[in-house]
């Protein structure tokens, strides 16, 4: 699998991150796992600013649960048949989100 992610400053067009992954790889653990790693780097450097945009691919629960609980913005163009709600904030309501089916 391919990574690659850009940012804008001001006109400039600027790498973020790119990645190329395996599975064959030994340290390999799934491909969520990496994902969510490589979206984690982004955010920490970006200090959360600016909005994740991913495709069809990105329409996992575990993704968007992790977005979530990271405060992290984002849009993901779903598949169709996909019902979305979004989880209450843990910081404006103290409830924590529960984890739901992968």
């Amino acid at each position: 699998n391919v990574s690659a992610c850009i940012g804008l400053k001001g006109s400039e067009i600027i790498p973020l991150e790119w990645d190329i992954f395996s599975s064959a790889e030994e340290d390999y653990d799934s491909e969520n796992r990496k994902l969510m790693h490589q979206m984690d780097e982004i955010a920490i450097r970006s200090k959360c600013k600016g909005t994740f945009v991913m495709d069809r691919g990105f329409d996992r629960f575990v993704i968007i649960r992790h977005l979530q609980e990271s405060a992290i913005n984002f849009i993901i163009r779903m598949t169709e048949n996909r019902h979305y709600r979004p989880l209450k904030s843990p910081s404006s309501n103290g409830i924590k989100p529960t984890p739901e089916r992968m």
